[in-house]
């Protein structure tokens, strides 16, 4: 069967089902197409590392110096779950995350990051 871009629009409607089940059956996180070299951090771990911060942080409600390192000296690899948010934009993707202030002068300051 074709994709939904390769045929009409009038098929897509005919029989839409079946086209929604080819791109969901196409779908894959670009996190499990990385390759996997020298240092690779399967997801497992990085999970882990964000629940030990979310633990350690109260579910990222109060995010202070000392529950960082906490979290860092329980599971090292907390350390890149926060470069990671720092570096997805300028408030991270961690809810809650503050920008300013927690953890120094700033956790995002133009081109100097966290």
């Amino acid at each position: 069967m074709m994709y939904p871009f390769e045929v009409p629009y009038r098929e897509i409607v005919a029989d839409l089902d079946s086209y929604v089940d080819i791109i969901f059956a196409d779908l894959a996180s670009s996190f499990l197409l990385f390759p996997r070299g020298k240092g690779f951090l399967e997801y497992e771990s990085f999970q882990k590392a964000y629940e030990v911060l979310k633990h350690a942080t109260g579910g990222f409600s109060t995010f202070e110096a000392a529950q960082v390192l906490e979290a860092i000296k329980e599971n090292v690899l907390t350390f890149v779950v926060l470069q990671t948010s720092a570096r997805e934009s300028p408030v991270g993707f961690i809810p809650g995350m503050p920008t300013v202030g927690a953890l120094g002068e700033s956790c995002y300051n133009g081109e100097q990051r966290f």
